[in-house]
C-alpha cells in the first residue's frame, strides 16, 4: 500500500512539473511571437515614414530558433545615392526601433522598374549592399 501511494505522489508531482514547464514554454513562444510582430510592424511603418517611397511592404519576418531574420520591399523610392541612402535609413533604424541591432539579418529590397537594389544588415551592421537586375 505504502508504495502505490508513492506511485500515485511521484506521479503527481512529475504532472504539475512537466504542466509547469508547458506553460512556461508557451508563454515563452507567445512573448516571442508578439515581440517579432510589434517590430515587424514597427520597422514597416518607421521605413514608410523615413524613406520617400511609393510603398513599403513587409515580405517576409520570423524569429525562432535560428534567428530573427525580415526582407522587406520598398518600391520606387527617390534618393539621389543609393549607398548613403542605405547608411541613413540603417542609422535612423538603429536610434528608432528597440532592439534593431538584435535583429540577425535584414534585407531591405529598393525596387524600381529598371533594378532591384539589395542591403543586407546583420545585428544592426550593414553588411552588403547589391545590385540585382531585374
Amino acid at each position: 500500500m505504502r508504495k502505490t501511494n508513492r506511485k500515485k505522489s511521484t506521479r503527481a508531482i512529475l504532472g504539475i512539473l512537466l504542466l509547469f514547464i508547458a506553460g512556461l514554454s508557451g508563454s515563452y513562444i507567445y512573448q516571442t511571437a508578439r515581440t517579432s510582430d510589434q517590430r515587424s510592424v514597427q520597422i514597416t511603418q518607421e521605413l514608410s515614414k523615413i524613406c520617400r517611397c511609393e510603398s513599403v511592404k513587409m515580405d517576409i519576418y520570423s524569429k525562432g530558433v535560428f534567428g530573427e531574420k525580415g526582407y522587406f520591399v520598398l518600391e520606387e523610392c527617390d534618393y539621389d545615392n543609393f549607398s548613403d541612402e542605405a547608411e541613413r535609413v540603417n542609422r535612423l533604424l538603429s536610434v528608432n526601433i528597440r532592439g534593431y541591432k538584435e535583429i540577425d539579418r535584414l534585407e531591405l529590397a529598393f525596387k524600381n522598374e529598371q533594378e532591384v537594389k539589395t542591403v543586407i544588415v546583420k545585428n544592426g551592421v550593414i553588411q552588403q549592399s547589391k545590385n540585382d537586375r531585374s
